[in-house]
């Protein structure tokens, strides 16, 4: 039989959720250094230098969005973490 959940329960099981998804991602995707390192079945290493603009960072999306590896999921992992390194804002220069 379902329960009826109070908001306070939805939003911790939605915080939850959230904290597990961050954590198997990190595991994938992280920086060390000087590289942000997307480790799928193998490292593959991209210089911090190489994906410190917007115009960058686009291209390196053009560039690993065919990899038979990368994910939608890992795709948006790897742009927030180089838009945080770089302290750049997700909604672009204004």
């Amino acid at each position: 039989m379902n329960e009826i959940k109070t908001m306070t329960q939805i939003c911790a099981d939605a915080f939850a959720e959230r904290r597990e998804k961050y954590d198997r991602l990190s595991k994938l995707i992280y920086i060390v250094d000087g590289y942000l390192v997307i480790d799928v079945n193998y490292e593959y290493n991209i210089g911090l230098d190489r994906c410190d603009t917007y115009e960058k960072i686009v291209g390196w999306y053009l560039h690993l969005h065919d990899k038979p590896w990368m994910s939608d999921e890992l795709m948006q992992f790897f742009i927030k973490t180089a838009l945080s390194h770089h302290n750049l804002s997700p909604e672009g220069s204004m």
